[in-house]
């Protein structure tokens, strides 16, 4: 539900900001913004790039993180 919520009013926020919020509450929280992050990646912010590049890593999800 809650990358549902970032997506809805993902005009008004910075992602890089969230990364970083969801960064210091827990390492794991990342996870829960995943689909979120994916929405966003076609801004090409370094932040989110690297959110998505450690998750893919930490799920040996090696297809995603070459980019299909």
């Amino acid at each position: 539900m809650l990358g549902r919520l970032l997506s809805v009013v993902d005009e008004m926020l910075d992602p890089a900001r969230v990364v970083h919020q969801m960064r210091k509450a827990d390492d794991s929280a990342l996870l829960l913004i995943q689909p979120y992050l994916k929405d966003v990646q076609k801004k090409n912010l370094s932040a989110v790039n690297e959110a998505l590049n450690e998750l893919y890593i930490e799920d040996e999800d090696y297809e995603s993180l070459r980019g299909r």
